[in-house]
Parts: C-alpha cells; sequence; structure tokens
C-alpha cells in the first residue's frame, strides 16, 4: 500500500526519471525516512545499484598502521551530481583526531579507500586537496561500479 503512494509522489517520479539514463545517481535532500523509502523502491524498480550520500557524517576506511583498514570519522560537506569532474562527487573534511595526528588528513597511498555511510558504502576516496590536507574530494561508488563493469564488458 505505501509503496503505491510513494511511487505517486514527484519526487518518485523525478528520480526514477533521472535514473532511466546511465551514470551515477544520488538520493540527498529528502528526510532520513523518506530516502530510505525512495531508495528501496527504485532499486527494486529499476534493478539498479543505487547510491545514497548526504552531507553528514561518515567513515572513511583505511589502513594507517598495520596491516588492518579501521574507520575514521569523516565529514561529507558537499555532494555533486554535475560537477565538471566525475571524480569528485564528495567533498570531505578528515575530523576524526586520531587520524589527523597520525597523517594531518588525506596523504598519498589513500587513494581507493572506501567511504560508508550509514552502514553502506557510498564512494571512494580520489584525492586531496593540494592546499588543506585535511579535505579531499571522493567519487560514487556506483559511478565506479560502472566504470568496472564498462571495463569488463569491454574485453
Amino acid at each position: 500500500m505505501y509503496e503505491a503512494l510513494l511511487k505517486n509522489t514527484p519526487e518518485y517520479q523525478k528520480t526514477a526519471a533521472s535514473l532511466a539514463s546511465p551514470g551515477p545517481a544520488a538520493l540527498f535532500g529528502l528526510p532520513p525516512a523518506g530516502r530510505a523509502l525512495l531508495y528501496a523502491a527504485l532499486q527494486k524498480d529499476t534493478s539498479r545499484i543505487l547510491c545514497v550520500v548526504t552531507p553528514g557524517e561518515a567513515e572513511l576506511w583505511t589502513t594507517v598502521l598495520g596491516t588492518t583498514a579501521q574507520p575514521y570519522t569523516i565529514q561529507v560537506e558537499r555532494v555533486t551530481m554535475t560537477g565538471s569532474d566525475p571524480n569528485r562527487n564528495l567533498l570531505i573534511r578528515v575530523t576524526d583526531k586520531r587520524l589527523l595526528d597520525a597523517t594531518g588528513g588525506v596523504v598519498q597511498g589513500m587513494s581507493g579507500s572506501p567511504i560508508v555511510q550509514n552502514g553502506r558504502l557510498a564512494a571512494v576516496l580520489t584525492h586531496v586537496l593540494v592546499n588543506d590536507p585535511s579535505r579531499g574530494y571522493a567519487i560514487f561508488a556506483t559511478t565506479m561500479l560502472e566504470k568496472a563493469d564498462a571495463v569488463a564488458s569491454s574485453k
């Protein structure tokens, strides 16, 4: 019953239409409960992997000491779908004191580290802001999956 009502909302119609074309898709600007319902219905209807990313707290999983990745707290400051560089979907800031004390922020070798938000893979770190090592950019996980599928299909 709720799913049928949801599918008649302008938010569902607009987002479903944007998912008709290939490329990254992110849901933002909806309250958390609405986002979860919309996400579930759209993923089911489109058979696409969707990435729900919002500004706010997340975790950067990376290895600083030893051989085991650890979660470090970050803040997703901005989510961008329309930027000129597809490798800059997220602007992040390292807020975890342990990581800032150990490395000063994002350093060489962290590229490819996963970013998890609300228990789901959201993005992957791509690079640091040269003038501010506590900040960096990330690409949507869905974009990386789509690019990997395209490479695999071409072989």
